[in-house]
């Protein structure tokens, strides 16, 4: 019973209880709201470290794209560059890819940024020499908007130990930039995001093509290693390949008053054939000379819109050089006018060599492949050879004249060459390059002096004696001036480049008399053009009445100077009392010196201006020659008249004959199971045959091929070809293209078409500028 009271009365003693009840319960329900209240603070917090963090990732991804479309701008700029360059520079002559990657690079190279428009423009990339080094963080700024451009957002590199001015940059053997750990960080208050990431700027591929498609086999008439002879051995008959006929010949003489007609559409490429023996054909060398000469009526004519490569063009006596409209001449070395000779440009002439032997370097000692033109001493007529001009689109001359010796310095034989400053000269203006006799020895007599000086005594003596004159030379010029301009400006040597006896040559010649030797001393200027140019010019301005001594050989030149464009000066004269020294052009002749001459060297060897076979030659990158020859042996000792050998039946076989005598060598005419057409191949002596004339369109022969009368088909020879009777050529493009398929015919790639094909130009800018290694808030 006591227990039950005890319960009862706590039961009713309840005085403060639901006070502690409301309290606990107020306590949790603040407690909860706190947790509420902290909860939705965090979450704010971060929302708002995310919106940040997000909008400096924003900033700074946008930022690196920003610098991305700089860069592409810088790509494009020298691209249109590029362009630029290529369509000022006789873009439809000659094919620019050298050209475009040369102004491309420099435009690249040179780009300027601007920080504020009253700030002069600064370069972007840090250069060593021609090669990009690094790339200023400042120029980097340069290319991003407003909107980003401020002290919150940084562009370092990665490198913080480098220069913080710039970063680094590699370049590849093409050209291709890499900036190396490009970091865009931006920061706002605690919150920063940074992206890194190497950019790559790469040289675009670019394929710009003009005059060098010279087509197919099919599109061809003659192909003849050793060249092409008319007039020379009773020819009364001239020579002419139709309209959009191509023909290859190592050299081409015409004359006896026979011309060589080249009518419209076509392309003829005289090539410097440098042959080793290869499968039984002998080793051959041919100089690539066009070489007309005899009376008035010899000539070389090309059709409209035709085109010629040489490596010289000789015209003399009465030879004559006649170009249609639209024609394209290109040769490797020189032009030469002799006697009443005449040579009438209407389209384009580039004489595309430098002297720098082909290779691009930049030494121009090579007078054999340093574009001129000359004017040898007149050796028949009263009248002076003629260079007409007048309707000539451009004249260009990339090379310069020399003064050449079959014996060096020391008297040695051997080649020795001096440069003169000049691109058109006569051999009479080489007196202009020799020293002056009063700068020869110490004497006060200068009357007894005289340059050509003779020397006596052994060879070994005169070469002694020489370098002791040279020295004094050299000791004079440095004391007294050479030349007073007209305004009283007094020229010395030095001004020209002549400081020591090494900038004096001599060329030792032996003369009749025993131990006497014929010394000349001449200015050498080197490698240095503008210095030659310079003496060829004031000497002209200073010279007064001597002048016209010096241009009594000159060709007359008619046309306008303007189209004339030489690397050495030049002196023009239309008739006796007037004359013109034109200055070297300024313009940059060396991307088409490179490019030409590599083109040349292509053409001589396969006759694709893209494909080179060194030591070939056309005919032996077109003919098998072993195969050649073991089928000709092969059906003169075993196979008879009427059967098949490879797919063809054997209708002929014999020696070589002319006029019923045997002459050297073997031929088989094979008949095609195809489609019957005849040919012939053949080693030795080849003489067509009059009787089969018309049935014949394909000629193979290692060996030399006389035209004893009118031709239709293709003709290939590693020899020459002779015309003795031909007066008319057919094109037969439909059959040499079934023939093609020969095995006779290395199955060479050269000759399966038109080699050239532009590539596709229209190159996305996102893939010249692009990204490597790119990381988001990663070191």
């Amino acid at each position: 019973m006591r227990k039950i009271f005890v319960f009862k009365k706590l039961k009713k003693d309840n005085k403060g209880a639901g006070f502690f009840t409301v309290i606990v319960a107020v306590l949790f329900l603040m407690g909860i709201s706190a947790a509420l209240i902290y909860s939705s603070f965090t979450a704010y917090k971060v929302k708002l470290s995310a919106k940040k963090s997000n909008s400096a990732f924003y900033y700074a991804d946008m930022a690196i794209e920003e610098i991305k479309t700089g860069f592409q701008k810088v790509v494009s700029d020298s691209a249109r560059a590029g362009y630029e360059n290529v369509l000022s520079r006789y873009t439809s002559s000659v094919s620019q890819t050298e050209i475009f990657k040369e102004a491309y690079a420099k435009s690249f190279r040179n780009f300027k940024y601007k920080v504020s428009d009253s700030e002069p423009e600064k370069n972007l990339f840090l250069l060593n020499g021609s090669k990009i080094e690094g790339v200023y963080s400042e120029g980097i700024k340069s290319f991003l908007s407003d909107e980003i451009k401020n002290d919150k957002l940084t562009i370092t590199s990665i490198n913080d130990a480098g220069n913080p001015t710039f970063l680094p940059c590699t370049q590849d053997a093409k050209g291709n930039v890499t900036i190396k750990g490009l970091k865009a960080q931006y920061t706002d208050g605690e919150y920063t995001s940074y992206i890194t990431t190497d950019i790559k700027l790469l040289i675009p591929d670019v394929t710009l093509t003009g005059a060098y498609d010279v087509g197919g086999l099919e599109s061809y008439m003659f192909i003849a290693d050793g060249g092409f002879e008319a007039g020379n051995l009773g020819s009364v008959t001239d020579t002419t390949l139709e309209e959009r006929t191509n023909a290859f010949f190592g050299e081409l003489k015409v004359g006896n008053g026979r011309k060589f007609v080249v009518k419209d559409n076509c392309t003829v490429v005289v090539g410097k054939v440098d042959r080793e023996e290869t499968d039984g054909v002998e080793k051959l060398q041919t100089t690539g000379k066009v070489q007309i000469s005899g009376p008035s009526n010899t000539s070389f004519t090309l059709g409209k819109n035709s085109t010629l490569y040489a490596q010289d063009i000789e015209l003399s006596e009465y030879g004559n050089l006649i170009e249609d409209v639209d024609c394209k001449t290109f040769v490797a070395d020189d032009l030469s006018l002799a006697g009443e000779s005449k040579a009438t440009i209407y389209g384009r002439y580039i004489g595309f060599g430098d002297g720098s032997n082909g290779d691009g370097t930049d030494t121009f000692n090579n007078a054999a492949d340093s574009s001129s033109v000359l004017f040898p001493k007149r050796t028949t007529g009263v009248n002076k050879a003629l260079l007409d001009l007048a309707n000539c689109d451009s004249f260009i001359l990339a090379g310069r004249s020399y003064i050449t010796s079959n014996y060096n310095s020391d008297g040695v034989a051997g080649y020795s060459d001096v440069g003169m400053g000049s691109s058109i000269s006569s051999k009479k203006e080489q007196l202009i390059y020799l020293v002056p006799a009063g700068y020869l020895g110490e004497d006060t007599d200068v009357t007894n002096r005289t340059n050509p000086t003779i020397l006596k005594g052994t060879r070994e003596d005169v070469v002694s004696q020489a370098g002791t004159q040279r020295q004094a030379i050299a000791t004079n010029l440095s004391t007294k001036p050479l030349f007073t301009l007209k305004d009283g400006t007094q020229k010395s040597a030095s001004d020209y480049g002549i400081r020591t006896a090494n900038d004096i040559k001599t060329l030792i010649y032996p003369v009749v008399e025993s131990n006497q030797w014929a010394v000349y001393y001449f200015f050498d200027f080197h490698d240095d053009k503008n210095n030659a140019n310079n003496y060829f010019k004031d000497f002209f301005n200073t010279a007064g009445n001597d002048i016209m001594a010096y241009l009594n050989d000159y060709a007359r030149i008619e046309g306008d100077a303007s189209k004339i464009f030489t690397a050495g000066t030049g002196a023009i004269t239309k008739n006796e009392n007037e004359i013109t020294i034109t200055d070297a052009t300024q313009r940059d002749l060396k991307g088409t010196t490179n490019e030409l001459n590599q083109v040349y060297k292509n053409l001589c060897q396969t006759m694709n201006p893209q494909g080179a076979a060194e030591k070939k030659s056309p005919f032996l990158t077109l003919v098998d020659a072993k195969y050649l020859r073991n089928v000709i042996n092969k059906v003169i000792n075993e196979v008879n008249i009427g059967d098949t050998i490879d797919d063809y039946k054997v209708r002929a076989k014999s020696n070589n004959k002319h006029d019923g005598v045997n002459t050297d060598g073997y031929y088989v005419t094979l008949q095609s199971l195809t489609n019957n057409a005849y040919f012939d191949i053949a080693y030795g002596e080849y003489w067509q045959s009059v009787s089969d004339t018309n049935n014949f369109h394909l000629v193979i022969c290692d060996g030399d091929v006389y035209l004893t009368a009118n031709w239709r088909g293709l003709i290939i020879c590693s020899g020459k070809i002779y015309n003795v009777g031909c007066s008319s050529t057919v094109l037969d493009s439909n059959s040499i293209q079934e023939e093609k398929g020969a095995s006779i015919f290395t199955n060479s790639k050269f000759y399966t078409g038109n080699a050239v094909t532009p590539n596709d130009d229209n190159w996305n800018m996102d893939d010249q500028v692009i990204f490597e290694n790119w990381k988001k808030n990663e070191g």
